[in-house]
């Protein structure tokens, strides 16, 4: 329990800090100036592109579900969204556990039979995010000098390949790090268990170049939401910009904070703005409207699907693994 409370206090101050970073010292009268003027048809877009979002996890999940069996995309789909819809309003980022028990209502099954698919959904969320990062660098022009560009690119580069080479080896190794790890007890023993787990479900994932495909399309559709907000606020940048921003927030939403990534977000789009060349005050306000973006549909959709399945908070403490 003092644990838990250590870990949601430190996120709260975490965001707080990260609210005081990035609103501090703006022209509130610019700021609210910017609001005014937003093109709605784009804001729409930009929210109709998060939903977008959601319903490819939805499909990818799908595959990742084909040895357990087959199941309808729009009932994951709504599995999926109230599970987001928690970690915008829950501490601990719950949304992964909420997501399994909310699905298995749906599906008639129980979230432990389907929380290990989510497991390794993380995986591949991460190991795809890396790859589009890198493709994405090696083909588009960086706001950055040739010299810091051509940097950029050799390390990632050498990323990559270093990346692949530990696939390799870990794949060789496997069923020896297999028996090391049973031969351990513990709670971090057991988060390397999961973690192995992950990483063995990765190298047995049925279509692979379908989830493949899914996965670089949801992360391009989440790049798509950040241009709508570039373009409904009117800022003198361009679609690359918005994948950068999309890159940017990506990485801080993964800082520990308070539920919805309140603070951590919001500061790291002012100060990836500001790098690009928009004043605070214009970025303070496409920082609080792309926060809404994501908000707004969301938290209205995935609440609505929370209540339809009737799940309580307590029965999520059945997940003895799944615990935050």
């Amino acid at each position: 329990m003092k644990h838990k409370v250590l870990r949601l206090s430190l996120s709260i101050i975490l965001s707080l800090a990260g609210l005081y970073i990035a609103f501090r010292g703006i022209e509130w009268s610019d700021f609210l100036n910017e609001l005014r003027s937003v093109d709605l048809l784009w804001y729409a877009g930009g929210m109709l592109g998060m939903i977008l979002v959601i319903y490819i996890r939805a499909v990818r999940w799908r595959i990742f579900l084909l040895p357990i069996g087959r199941f309808p995309t729009l009932r994951l789909y709504k599995g999926t969204i109230a599970g987001f819809f928690t970690n915008y309003v829950l501490p601990f980022r719950m949304g992964e556990i909420v997501r399994a028990y909310v699905t298995g209502k749906f599906l008639d099954k129980k979230g432990t039979l389907l929380f290990p698919s989510i497991i390794i959904e993380r995986f591949t969320d991460g190991v795809t995010f890396f790859f589009f990062v890198v493709i994405f660098s090696l083909f588009v022009k960086l706001p950055l000098s040739d010299k810091q560009i051509l940097i950029v690119r050799v390390l990632l580069v050498a990323l990559l390949l270093v990346f692949g080479i530990v696939i390799v080896v870990y794949y060789r190794l496997r069923h020896r790090i297999s028996a090391f790890l049973d031969k351990k007890q513990g709670k971090l023993s057991t988060f390397f268990e999961d973690l192995h787990h992950g990483m063995l479900a990765l190298f047995d994932i049925r279509h692979p170049f379908r989830i493949l495909f899914y996965s670089f399309a949801l992360w391009f559709v989440t790049g798509l939401t950040y241009w709508a907000g570039i373009r409904a606020l009117h800022l003198d940048l361009g679609f690359i910009e918005g994948f950068i921003l999309m890159v940017t927030a990506m990485i801080a939403i993964a800082i520990p904070a308070a539920p919805g990534f309140v603070g951590t977000f919001h500061a790291a789009m002012v100060y990836a703005l500001i790098l690009l060349g928009v004043d605070k005050s214009t970025a303070a306000s496409y920082a609080f409207l792309q926060h809404l973006i994501g908000l707004i549909p969301i938290c209205t959709i995935g609440f609505a699907h929370f209540m339809e399945a009737h799940v309580r908070i307590k029965d999520l403490k059945s997940v003895p693994d799944a615990k935050p």
